[in-house]
């Protein structure tokens, strides 16, 4: 039997190899969880529910394990919010990989706060001081716009009075970085510092508009290069660790994108030299011939930034050592997703209207296509001049 130390609560492996977790309570009393585990991971789960629990609870309102069983029934039949929550996820029909990300924002951000509160009682102060016990991270902000969700479908189903997610600036992220899109020259030069074999990714993500599932989910089959255009039917996400491969992430995402004709000849050879026949055959595939994970196609993108984009001074930190260099900890602060930003921004000042943006990004609301589209100073600054030149000149 063996025991390990944590700095909240312990877990012992029993004669039966089965995994027993425990922990002190407010109360200095030792609770230990009602089962025991065939995985060390599901004891660890439990733990950090229940140091969740004991972080989030207001002082005198924390309740042993054993006994919130005796307490609910107290409080007679109603529904929690962590309760109607699960019920909720359960009927919607979303993608595997929402489904998993909401699976997650309700286990660790909206259970362990408020999930115990009655749905018909939750009220904007509760969610207030929810709200104010949280970092603000980006997964916050989605918690607490999935909290809106949840709450506005009990009130359609009359289980609650009115949304108490009325918070200002909760559930939107501040956006820190640059609003300058790569520019057609760093893209470039990005392409060329991908594996020859993916480099073309990087190209239609950025002229066509696509998303990095879509990229690694186009096949042969896909491309028409006679009329200078490529279908997306399909893609590829993420659920836990698994990868599904579905239909776009919106309807509006199927659609049929073209391609500049300045393009054409890179795709050409790329079609030639590094997909293999066949109609199925994946355009971008893995070393292996599968589809390519997107942990590994991330870091192959920031690596490629890295090398297109890094001072000078940052790799001289790096050069000379023996072996493959370590990549230095300077911040590209370029990723994947933004090459779509290069692809609206460019298309819109080539002259492309706001429904064409939408179609082109796939976008279902043309607010969407909006909040994709970046403003490119340099182009801004020719226009001012243009309307400087406009101006008459008048002398006091």
């Amino acid at each position: 039997m063996t025991q390990q130390r944590r700095s909240f609560g312990k877990i012992r492996q029993l004669p039966s190899k089965r995994f027993q977790a425990s922990f002190i309570g407010p109360d200095a009393i030792r609770y230990a969880a009602s089962t025991t585990y065939t995985r060390k991971a599901d004891a660890e789960r439990w733990l950090a529910d229940e140091q969740r629990r004991m972080e989030y609870a207001e002082a005198g309102e924390w309740v042993a394990p054993m006994d919130r069983a005796q307490v609910k029934a107290k409080l007679q039949d109603y529904l929690t919010v962590g309760e109607y929550a699960a019920t909720w996820l359960a009927a919607e029909d979303i993608r595997p990989s929402t489904r998993t990300l909401y699976e997650r924002l309700i286990r660790l951000r909206i259970n362990p706060g408020i999930g115990h509160q009655r749905l018909d009682r939750i009220d904007r102060s509760i969610v207030a001081r929810w709200w104010a016990s949280t970092p603000k991270t980006r997964a916050d902000h989605q918690a607490y716009s999935l909290l809106h969700a949840i709450m506005g479908a009990a009130i359609d189903e009359g289980l609650a009075k009115q949304n108490p997610c009325t918070i200002k600036g909760a559930g939107k992220p501040s956006r820190e970085k640059s609003l300058d899109p790569p520019t057609p020259a760093q893209v470039q030069a990005i392409a060329d510092a991908m594996p020859p074999k993916w480099r073309i990714g990087v190209l239609l993500a950025a002229w066509c508009g696509l998303r990095s599932g879509e990229v690694r989910e186009l096949r042969r089959k896909d491309i028409d290069l006679e009329k200078c255009r490529l279908r997306v039917d399909r893609a590829v996400s993420r659920a836990g660790s698994e990868l599904v491969i579905g239909e776009p992430k919106t309807d509006a995402g199927r659609r049929v994108v073209p391609i500049p004709a300045s393009l054409l000849p890179a795709l050409e050879a790329h079609l030639a030299l590094c997909v293999a026949a066949g109609p199925e055959s994946l355009l971008i595939s893995s070393p292996e011939g599968g589809t390519v994970h997107d942990g590994r196609w991330n870091r192959a993108f920031r690596s490629a930034a890295i090398r297109a984009l890094a001072p000078e001074d940052e790799w001289e930190k790096v050069r000379g050592k023996v072996g493959r260099p370590a990549l230095p900890d300077w911040d590209p602060g370029i990723t994947f997703h933004d090459l779509r930003h290069v692809a609206l921004t460019n298309a819109g000042i080539a002259g492309a209207t706001l429904r064409e943006l939408q179609a082109l990004a796939g976008h279902t609301t043309p607010g969407m296509a909006m909040r994709y589209q970046e403003v490119a100073h340099s182009h801004l600054a020719e226009v001012m001049d243009r309307v400087s030149a406009m101006i008459p000149t008048t002398i006091d």
